[in-house]
């Protein structure tokens, strides 16, 4: 079925969003703009889709996102222009519909955002293009909502306003700490002036004992140690915070309801994660934190300050992850930070690794002596 809305495109909870794109690799205006900056890695993949021929008008591209903590969306890159400096073309979109028409025959009752296909910054007749999607979709068995012209237009301008994403974030139950407030934590001030994002905005847990910093595909060696020192933990009463990975977020929420205080650093996105994880229904959420743009799905470049933020919000950190030979790039901000760090050895690591690990003050250790050592030192230090 079909139906016809106005409002923001992005505020509906769709399981498939229709974005309009040209073939050259270029998202510069419109809803497009908008969808490159909530999804840079929709981006980058759509990119790279035009350089090898897939994208071209009649043939869309499909990227999905799956996340432990957001519901997998599908996001449909429909071409209704061959260039961007080109207006659009009625048959592009007619031959985007029927292709749309068939994808849309198995996807009974999902929910389907549909912007104003080429009547934006493309310059087609609405009238015309509005009985178009009507004459190809409305016996769909998925549920569409057509938007008109101008919120395609309007989605391109995103809401940058810190005060903008603290109203946003307030209403789904998300805080914001300004940098420049007496609740930002000291330590994570002395690495960035970002504003903190949190959840739940009634719990302000802005230190941790131990952040864990581990591989984002890990070994079954890898899983093994973090588990069995997250255990540890457990035991011990010792908080945890991790990184935003699915294998992470995964293990957050299996502790969490446990009852281990624990939480997860998100690079970017933290708006959309909240409103999954609000409507979880299990005792014990994780605690979800970021510095990154907040309605920014997930951004690359927001993944090492992750890390760093993780690193300031926590009293030791330990390394699992096997490849380490990274740090080295970094050896001069660890060495700012007087580092109380640890490190797992892994069978996988290489000497590089190790001396990349070492350099920035971290000590090794095991699963005998030295991790009861690392768990007493926290004692003293209490």
């Amino acid at each position: 079925m079909v139906e016809f809305v106005s409002g923001d495109f992005f505020e509906f909870d769709a399981d498939i969003m229709i974005n309009t794109v040209n073939c050259v690799g270029v998202m510069g205006a419109g809803v497009a703009l908008a969808f490159k900056k909530r999804f840079p890695e929709m981006f980058d993949d759509y990119v790279e889709k035009c350089r090898s021929g897939v994208v071209r008008p009649g043939a869309p591209s499909v990227w999905i996102q799956k996340d432990i903590i957001s519901k997998e969306i599908e996001i449909v890159n429909f071409p209704t222009k061959d260039h961007w400096k080109n207006p659009s073309e009625y048959y592009y979109i007619d031959d985007g519909l029927k292709w749309l028409s068939t994808y849309l025959d198995d996807k009974d009752g999902k929910v389907v955002t549909l912007p104003a296909l080429g009547c934006g910054h493309g310059g087609l007749d609405w009238d015309r293009v509005r009985t178009m999607i009507i004459n190809r979709l409305q016996d769909s068995p998925a549920h569409i909502y057509v938007f008109e012209p101008n919120d395609s237009v309007k989605a391109g301008h995103m809401k940058a306003e810190s005060a903008d994403y603290e109203r946003l974030l307030s209403s789904v139950g998300a805080g914001v700490v300004k940098s420049i407030s007496d609740e930002y934590p000291q330590n994570l001030r002395k690495y960035t002036k970002k504003d903190l994002y949190f959840y739940p905005k009634d719990k302000k847990n802005f230190r941790y004992d131990y952040s864990l910093i581990c591989s984002s595909k890990p070994t079954r060696q890898e899983v093994e140690a973090v588990r069995r020192f997250i255990d540890f933990c457990f035991l011990e009463k010792r908080s945890v915070l991790l990184g935003g990975t699915v294998f992470e977020k995964k293990l957050a929420f299996e502790f969490s309801a446990k009852g281990l205080v624990c939480g997860c650093v998100l690079p970017s996105g933290i708006y959309e994660s909240v409103k999954k994880v609000s409507f979880v229904r299990r005792e014990g959420k994780p605690n979800l934190l970021s510095i990154g743009n907040p309605v920014v799905a997930f951004d690359k470049k927001e993944f090492m300050p992750s890390v760093f933020a993780r690193i300031h919000l926590s009293r030791k950190a330990v390394f699992f992850a096997s490849k380490l030979a990274w740090l080295a790039k970094f050896k001069s901000q660890f060495a700012r930070l007087s580092l109380d760090a640890y490190y797992y050895a892994s069978q996988d690591s290489s000497p590089e690794d190790v001396a990349a690990v070492s350099d920035i003050g971290a000590e090794k250790f095991d699963f005998e002596f030295q991790l009861q050592k690392l768990f007493l030192d926290l004692e003293h230090k209490d």
